[in-house]
């Protein structure tokens, strides 16, 4: 098993949108919409992002981090930032091409599952915004430790993908541990 990170290459990896004051966090939201919209053929507006946009968005997304945090910690999970750090997991040491894509300036770090301590890995299956904010909600549990998760991959197989090419169990890091030597001053 393996876990890939993907990133923007002009950013570096292992970086947190969370962690950023809302200014910084609206570049990274103007530079992704911008992109989605150019591959896509659209117009991209900036004035459309909105502050209260940006701010909503960032707001949601500590939330949705608070909560995977805490059930983690009830499982047992070794918490120890509190922002994560998100990751793929799959079976392949080839990264997943529509995820890599996602970026402009797209890289991906592939890193063997046993370079890491698992207890500082929470998992979902499917991204967990997707299963957090589902409005029908979702038919399988928010947070899942490494061993619960290859158990639910085992029953009901990899999350399948949709017509984007869109489907994939998400890993949330919870260390700088192993990542600190791929990171970029």
């Amino acid at each position: 098993m393996y876990l890939h990170h993907y990133f923007n290459k002009m950013n570096g990896p292992f970086r947190s949108v969370s962690e950023l004051p809302a200014e910084e966090a609206r570049k990274v939201f103007d530079s992704m919409a911008s992109y989605i919209t150019e591959k896509e053929g659209g117009v991209y507006n900036p004035d459309q992002v909105t502050d209260e946009f940006i701010v909503n968005r960032h707001r949601l997304r500590c939330d949705l981090e608070n909560e995977i945090r805490q059930r983690f910690i009830n499982k047992n999970g070794n918490v120890q930032r509190k922002h994560p750090y998100y990751l793929i997991l799959a079976e392949d040491v080839m990264p997943d091409k529509p995820l890599l894509e996602f970026y402009k300036n797209g890289d991906y770090i592939t890193i063997p599952v046993e370079e890491f301590d698992m207890t500082t890995v929470s998992f979902t299956y499917g991204d967990s915004f997707a299963q957090y904010y589902h409005t029908e909600g979702s038919k399988y549990e928010l947070v899942y430790t490494y061993d619960e998760i290859l158990d639910v991959i085992d029953k009901h197989g990899w999350v399948s993908k949709n017509d984007d090419g869109w489907g994939f169990v998400e890993a949330q890091l919870w260390s700088d541990l192993q990542v600190n030597k791929y990171k970029k001053s």
